[in-house]
C-alpha cells in the first residue's frame, strides 16, 4: 500500500507540479497560444487514449453515457462558477482555471485507479502506468495553472491549487488498491466521463478564450499541432 501511495503522490508532484511551474512562469506570456496548445494536447488525450480505452472496456452506449455525464457535470459547474459575471462578458481567465481544476480532478480519478489496480497484479506494471500518467499530467497542470495566475492569488497559491487538482489521482489509486479492478463497464464509464469533461472544457472554455485573446488562424494551427504532438507522445510512451 505504501508503494502505491508513493507512486500516486509522485505522479501529482512530478507531473502536475511540473506542468504547474511551466504554466505559472511561461503560460501568461502568450495565453492565447498556451490555451490553444494545451487544449490540443488534451484533445489528443481524449482522441488517442481516453475514448479508445473506454470503448475497449465497455460498449458504445456505456461510453456515450459516460461522455454525456462528464459534459453535463462540467457544464453545470461552469454555469455555477460563471454565475456572478454579466451574461455579455466572457468568463475570466481565473474562472476558466477553476473550471479546468474540476475537470482535471474528474479526469485524474480513473488515472489513479489505473495505478492502484495495475500495481495489485504487478508492481512493475503499476510503475509503468504511473510513469505514463506523470507525462500525461504535465500539459494538464500547465493548462490549469496558466489561467489561475490571472487571479488574485500569488504564484505559491496557484502552485498549491494546481497540485490539489491532482490529488484525485491519489484517491483513485487507493480506490483501485482497496477494491481491485472494478467492473469493465464501470471503468469504461469513468474513462468516458473524464473524456466528456475534457471535451467540454476544451471546446466550451479553452478554445473560445484562445480565439478571444488572439484573433487569427494560427490558434487553429497551434491546436492541431497540440493534438498531433499528444498522439506522438502517447505512441512513444505506450
Amino acid at each position: 500500500m505504501k508503494e502505491i501511495l508513493f507512486l500516486s503522490v509522485a505522479c501529482v508532484i512530478l507531473g502536475t507540479g511540473t506542468g504547474a511551474l511551466l504554466g505559472i512562469f511561461f503560460g501568461l506570456k502568450s495565453i492565447g497560444k498556451t490555451m490553444a496548445f494545451t487544449g490540443g494536447l488534451m484533445l489528443g488525450i481524449v482522441i488517442f487514449d481516453l475514448a479508445p480505452e473506454a470503448l475497449s472496456h465497455g460498449n458504445l452506449p456505456v461510453a456515450a453515457a459516460g461522455i454525456f455525464a462528464g459534459v453535463f457535470f462540467v457544464f453545470l459547474a461552469a454555469a455555477f462558477i460563471n454565475k456572478g459575471e454579466k451574461s455579455s462578458s466572457r468568463p475570466s481567465l481565473y474562472n476558466v482555471g477553476i473550471i479546468l481544476m474540476l475537470a482535471m480532478a474528474l479526469h485524474n480519478f480513473p488515472e489513479g485507479m489505473a495505478i492502484g489496480s495495475s500495481a495489485i497484479a504487478d508492481f512493475k506494471s503499476g510503475l509503468v502506468v504511473a510513469f505514463i500518467i506523470t507525462l500525461h499530467d504535465i500539459p494538464e497542470g500547465m493548462a490549469v495553472a496558466a489561467p489561475l495566475t490571472a487571479g488574485p492569488g500569488n504564484k505559491i497559491s496557484v502552485f498549491i491549487a494546481t497540485l490539489i487538482s491532482g490529488l484525485s489521482t491519489v484517491a483513485g489509486a487507493l480506490f483501485g488498491l482497496w477494491f481491485g479492478r472494478m467492473s469493465t463497464a464501470g471503468l469504461a464509464f469513468c474513462l468516458a466521463a473524464a473524456a466528456g469533461a475534457m471535451l467540454y472544457v476544451v471546446f466550451g472554455e479553452m478554445l473560445p478564450r484562445a480565439f478571444a485573446e488572439r484573433k487569427d488562424k494560427k490558434i487553429a494551427l497551434i491546436t492541431i499541432i497540440g493534438i498531433i504532438m499528444s498522439g506522438i507522445l502517447l505512441k512513444i510512451i505506450k
